[in-house]
């Protein structure tokens, strides 16, 4: 007998299991389950894109000085780029910080980031005020002498202050950086299992297979979907492999993760203690949320266990979702920690901090459990589990990663 339509939508039907996966072991893919719960958004194209505005850059390094010349570098940079000039405004004050004294921006030149200054620029008009016979209604007109300090040299560190102007005069030049572009993949993933009738039918001691294979396929997929949002890197390319010569010439997107993705990173640590744990956090809380989690494996987590030993509270929001976070107070903000055990062997001593506000589920069909997917005449049934999604990751400065943990030290 052929069968029907009703039969084909009974058999063959799809069932969102989003919200199901993320409920079976949610300890096994920690990063997913915060996502879904947090930050939710619907990609629209297998390409996802967002624009970012930075704060701009203050400090910088003296390079190439002669004659109240010299270009400014990154602190963190090498030779004399990335050049700094484009922050600058003719009028600003910048602070030599090596040597400390102020100097004045007279003039730049943005093709080559060269910056002009009038060094030494504090101390005139400041001998007499305060003094019998000033009246405190102007500055002491009669002092013109600047302080006396040492001059620039190069790798003098320097910060951007302010800026200064005359009386009257017009607006002040403007200035403004272009919004960074930052963008990611979505990956589809599947994963399927096939029971055939007999095992179907068969009596068997515990769960019916079915539903064994079922529950055990959700959890690998969302581990698929885990370690690539950690580990992946991006790729886009044509399809040209042999095993599957029907899919040829079709597009294949593989999204990039947080291992892979730039974050400022504390690496080769070695041994591991609570200061070098608490000089990790410091520059990980300047940008960004005040709460933040702290996803580690093993290793990190026994070492921030043994050091905060009764002094971490659980957070009881994180066991609404099935997950046991602990918070770990650091100058007024606050990392929630979280052991994950699929950092597991080489990936131990690997954490992240990460601002969640920032980080996004990005997917154009959530997790879905396609069922009856098997040839009408197959006496077998073939379901699978079929997501797209990616990890959308915003403004690196606000994360941070930690690598390289090999021992704990008291």
């Amino acid at each position: 007998m052929a069968r029907g339509l009703e039969s084909i939508l009974t058999d063959r039907r799809v069932l969102d299991w989003g919200d199901k996966i993320v409920k079976l072991e949610p300890q096994s893919y920690p990063l997913t389950v915060l996502l879904r719960a947090m930050g939710k958004e619907v990609a629209k194209n297998q390409v996802f894109v967002s624009f970012e505005d930075r704060p701009w850059v203050r400090w910088g390094v003296v390079d190439d000085y002669a004659a109240n010349h010299f270009t400014l570098r990154a602190v963190a940079g090498a030779g004399a780029a990335p050049y700094l000039a484009t922050y600058i405004r003719t009028g600003d004050l910048l602070w030599d910080y090596t040597q400390g004294f102020m100097l004045f921006v007279d003039s730049i030149a943005y093709d080559t980031g060269v910056i002009t200054v009038i060094q030494n620029y504090s101390g005139r008009g400041v001998a007499n005020m305060g003094l019998a016979g000033q009246s405190g209604k102007t500055f002491d007109t009669s002092d013109t002498t600047s302080d006396t300090n040492l001059t620039v040299a190069d790798n003098d560190v320097i910060l951007k202050l302010s800026n200064v102007w005359e009386d009257g005069g017009s607006a002040a030049s403007p200035r403004a950086q272009n919004l960074t572009k930052a963008f990611n993949f979505v990956q589809k993933f599947k994963s399927s299992y096939t029971v055939d009738e007999e095992t179907m039918l068969a009596e068997l001691n515990g769960e019916p297979e079915l539903k064994l294979l079922q529950a055990r396929q959700a959890v690998e997929h969302a581990k698929d979907i885990e370690y690539q949002l950690i580990l992946g890197k991006k790729d886009a390319r044509v399809y040209a492999g042999a095993a599957r010569p029907a899919q040829a010439g079709k597009y294949i997107y593989t999204s990039g993760g947080l291992y892979h993705s730039g974050l400022p990173e504390d690496g080769n640590i070695g041994a591991f203690t609570e200061v070098v744990f608490r000089s990790f956090l410091r520059p990980g809380f300047r940008y960004g949320s005040k709460h933040k989690a702290f996803i580690c494996g093993g290793l990190v987590a026994e070492g921030i266990d043994f050091w905060a030993m009764g002094r971490m509270k659980l957070n009881e929001k994180s066991t609404t979702m099935g997950l046991t976070m602990v918070d770990y107070l650091f100058a007024g903000s606050v990392a929630s920690i979280q052991r994950h055990p699929l950092l597991e062997d080489q990936l131990e001593g690997v954490g992240f901090l990460l601002d969640m506000d920032l980080l996004k589920y990005k997917y154009m069909t959530d997790t879905k459990l396609e069922t009856g997917l098997q040839a009408n005449d197959a006496e077998e049934r073939l379901d699978q589990y079929k997501t797209r999604a990616g990890l959308k990751l915003g403004l690196l400065e606000c994360h941070r990663m930690i690598s390289g943990v090999t021992s704990i030290s008291g």
